[in-house]
């Protein structure tokens, strides 16, 4: 910033100086301003003066700058261009390759090399920014009709796709074609496809099966990445070490912050194959080329000392470092690479989680679980993931134990409410109605009024069938929460179990006019329509 200041006050100072005093006092210009000797004396001195200090201060300007301009005119940026479409054209040629990015620099990158380099363009690009909104696809399947299959040519009145629309044309398009991330962070498109490291570039393979183990690398893929990584050393060694200072701006700090994320992805894959020696390795050349890399940091300071914890100046470091980048676990990720400690892990699993991404919350919860295997919150969330999948037994087991640690340690009323709830939703799951009414009774007797229990209790009485028990409980919630739209719901099922579908129809119309697209209560509601025998209204819904 100095040096702006400085160029800005040589200019204004120079330039009117140089006007002031660059030639003579005229008699016409004596008569109407008066100058005394003395300055007339001093004019060329001053004009000589300036001039001197102008060159000087531009000189001293040019000097402390050339090694910046310097580097920011290598070969770097190019240089990575290169190596990016160097792996791109190492992909098999068996299918087409489609080129994904949050960052369209990286984008812009590529193409420029292709350019320079006079390649042949056969890859498609995606910036992935636009892919939620239809108009994208449509102009994606206009330029690429072949490739690009038009999934949402009549959604005209649309104007944002959910992630779950992403993910499923993700996933069906990554069947088709090659798909690579330039960029890559986090999101939904881990929902649909794993990711693999491969070289500078992720990619993209649809899942085949349920599997949600913890993404390890094979002994195949660790020596790869190894040998990868060894041939490239010449290359990162290039790369000019600038001071921190400086790696806000510019074509060497972006090269650096690229490449410093890519090696902390790797050191975190090392890690989860158990070999922390290279891990550490990758680490500490994350933070020579950008030592802003928060997540490098960390992982570096946890693979040596196992602990999350800093002395003063290293908790110093990590306060500024975390601030920079807005106290977001999710913005560290986007420009750091992964965080590898139990607390971020967790914190970005439970994120995951809200935002129904299961399989990204699952891959956070059992990397906390390898680190830390009695951690309860952990064993509850895993066991909460498990019991939105579909895998209640697993889920069973992991709560099951969970309150045998509970019951050790002392564990607090609220706790003990929010395991046996989940516990009953898991028995409900699998069809243990009459277990899951044991166990919710049982928690009511010393929580008469949570409404937790009241609610999971309703669920069962409806599972079991017994709807008037169901009804009663809903109605009593309903006096604190008389819009909630889960117990009008279940009240509405109740209502027509106990062959009250006017009552029920009335509840589920309300219902509708908030949620017009909701296809349970349309279902709901044609249920109802056909007890009460108005087949006419039922066909036209």
């Amino acid at each position: 910033e100095f040096h702006y200041i400085a160029a800005l006050v040589l200019g204004f100072a120079t330039g009117y100086l140089l006007i002031v005093f660059h030639e003579p006092v005229t008699e016409r210009r004596q008569k109407r301003f008066k100058v005394s000797d003395f300055m007339n004396l001093i004019r060329p001195v001053i004009f000589v003066f300036v001039l001197i200090c102008g060159v000087a201060m531009l000189g001293g300007l040019i000097y402390k700058n050339y090694p910046q301009i310097q580097a920011n005119n290598s070969n770097t940026l190019y240089d990575l261009g290169c190596n990016l479409l160097d792996d791109i054209q190492k992909i098999d040629k068996d299918k087409p390759v489609t080129l994904l990015s949050d960052d369209p620099t990286c984008i812009y990158l590529v193409r420029a090399t292709m350019a320079r380099k006079g390649v042949q363009d056969p890859y498609i690009f995606v910036d992935t920014r636009f892919l939620s909104y239809p108009w994208y696809h449509r102009r994606m399947a206009k330029f690429y009709p072949e490739r690009w299959k038009n999934y949402f040519a009549e959604a005209t009145e649309i104007g944002y796709l959910d992630n779950s629309n992403i993910s499923q044309w993700l996933m069906l398009y990554a069947k088709q074609e090659h798909t690579y991330y330039l960029h890559p962070s986090f999101g939904y498109f881990f929902e649909a496809c794993k990711p693999t490291l491969s070289g500078l570039l992720t990619q993209l393979t649809p899942y085949q099966d349920d599997d949600v183990s913890l993404w390890v690398f094979s002994p195949e893929e660790k020596e790869a990445a190894l040998n990868y990584w060894k041939a490239e050393q010449t290359v990162l060694d290039k790369i000019p070490r600038l001071p921190e200072e400086k790696l806000k701006h510019g074509n060497i700090a972006f090269v650096a912050a690229f490449y410093s994320r890519m090696l902390n992805n790797y050191a975190v894959e090392l890690a989860k194959a158990n070999d922390r020696t290279d891990a550490i390795q990758f680490c500490e050349e994350a933070l020579s080329l950008y030592p802003r890399n928060l997540a490098a940091y960390m992982n570096k300071h946890y693979y040596q000392t196992g602990l999350s914890t800093y002395d003063d100046e290293g908790q110093h470091r990590y306060d500024e470092l975390f601030n920079n980048y807005n106290s977001s676990w999710e913005t560290v990720s986007l420009f750091c690479g992964k965080p590898d400690l139990p607390r971020p892990l967790y914190e970005m699993g439970t994120l995951f989680s809200q935002n129904h991404q299961w399989r990204q919350a699952y891959q956070c919860f059992l990397r906390v679980q390898q680190y830390e295997p009695n951690q309860i919150q952990n064993m509850t969330a895993l066991a909460y993931v498990d019991s939105m999948i579909g895998e209640s037994d697993r889920a069973l087991k992991l709560i099951r134990e969970a309150k045998a640690y509970w019951k050790q340690s002392g564990q607090s009323n609220s706790d003990t409410i929010s395991l046996d709830t989940q516990e009953a939703a898991c028995l409900l799951s699998t069809g243990k109605t009459e277990e899951a009414l044991a166990l919710l009774n049982e928690a009511r007797k010393n929580n008469p009024q949570d409404q937790r229990i009241l609610n999971m209790l309703s669920r069962a009485y409806i599972e079991n069938g017994n709807y008037q028990e169901a009804l009663t409980l809903i109605d009593r919630i309903l006096t604190s929460a008389p819009d909630n739209f889960d117990n009008l719901y279940r009240k509405a099922i109740c209502l027509l179990g106990l062959d009250r579908a006017n009552d029920a129809l009335n509840i589920l119309d309300n219902l509708l006019r908030k949620n017009p697209l909701n296809n349970s209560i349309i279902s709901l509601r044609i249920t109802a329509l056909l007890k009460l025998k108005r087949f006419d209204e039922a066909r036209a819904v």
